[in-house]
């Protein structure tokens, strides 16, 4: 019986050849996302490390409860978490300034603002998953504080700190690594990859099982955004509108009591889901090929083939376990 030569087929040796170079972006990837992860997460190390019963342990824990303070720390932390590892991806990755930064003005008139507009609906449906999530963990008997801040911060400047470390550095470093760096990483592959694989690490950042569908959802819009107004400011806006209604709703509920609170939220997701209608209808006039994503013809593997040889890569599979330890222990406290 005669066997076919496989060494001989150039089909099969070609997509061998994406298989191995969608798993070395595998690679890649995680190793900036461990980078960041490490800084994210070991910058407090020394500082709990102190002895308890020394003078300097209750001086640091006394920082450790200082909103302010720790707002200021946040900032500096997740600049270089963000900027550093992916900086050195785009390098690797050799990405032009362009695909790492699409900082231009939306490449097609009349589609900006509707994407936005519906990006908000998206953000209240995301919420309302995140919320149905923890209630689900509630009911379970274990619970996870999504907020950095117990409280709504006190004071003109502790409440500018606390938009600048959970809205405007967010929106922007975030953005620069996810929709920035990482898609323009990954749309070699075809947008529809780039879109889930990076909406896939961006969930996982969050670390915690509450956020991770909220942030996924969230993610894959603000992608789809970026691909099709040609801007990276249209992520950044989403983001930060998002990011900024938290703060936002936290300092009104101050003095409110429990039942206006309970108004107030679904009149926000009630009001943020007719601006996507709005958005809708504002697009109606486009056709059926402005929502499809675009697949490199040259390409020979299936759209599972991609993610199959992406999620096998061992640096991958190690952040999946890590995510995994993080987001139980953050349980287990």
């Amino acid at each position: 019986m005669n066997f076919p030569d496989y060494t001989q087929d150039a089909e099969y040796l070609q997509r061998q050849a994406e298989t191995k170079d969608i798993r070395r972006m595998g690679n890649r990837v995680g190793t900036v996302f461990l980078m960041m992860a490490a800084v994210m997460t070991l910058w407090s190390f020394p500082l709990l490390s102190v002895p308890k019963d020394t003078i300097l342990f209750e001086q640091i824990r006394s920082f450790l409860k200082d909103s302010v303070t720790m707002d200021a720390v946040s900032i500096v932390v997740t600049s270089i978490a963000f900027l550093v590892p992916f900086s050195i991806l785009a390098r690797w990755n050799k990405l032009s300034l362009k695909q790492a930064l699409p900082a231009g003005k939306p490449t097609e008139k009349g589609v900006f603002w509707p994407i936005i507009l519906m990006g908000l609906a998206v953000c209240a449906f995301s919420n309302i998953t995140t919320n149905f999530a923890g209630r689900l963990f509630e009911d379970a008997g274990v619970h996870y504080e999504a907020s950095i801040h117990s409280s709504a911060p006190k004071g003109f400047f502790a409440l500018a700190l606390a938009f600048l470390s959970t809205a405007v550095f967010p929106a922007l470093l975030e953005e620069f690594a996810m929709r920035g760096v990482l898609l323009g990483s990954l749309r070699r592959y075809g947008d529809g990859f780039a879109l889930v694989v990076s909406s896939a690490v961006f969930s996982l950042m969050h670390g915690n099982f509450e956020q991770i569908p909220f942030s996924f959802i969230l993610g894959l819009y603000m992608a789809f955004a970026v691909i099709k107004t040609g801007t990276i400011w249209s992520g950044v806006l989403l983001h930060f509108i998002n990011n900024a209604m938290t703060v936002v709703l936290q300092k009104l509920s101050v003095g409110l009591s429990n039942q206006a609170v309970q108004m107030l939220t679904p009149a926000y997701f009630l009001v943020l889901i007719l601006l996507g209608f709005c958005g809708v209808w504002l697009l109606r006039r486009k056709d059926c090929d402005f929502f499809t994503l675009s697949r490199p013809k040259e390409m020979l593997l299936e759209e599972r083939q991609k993610y199959g040889a992406f999620a096998t890569a061992p640096l991958v599979i190690i952040c999946l376990v890590v995510v995994f330890i993080e987001a139980a222990f953050v349980y287990a406290v």
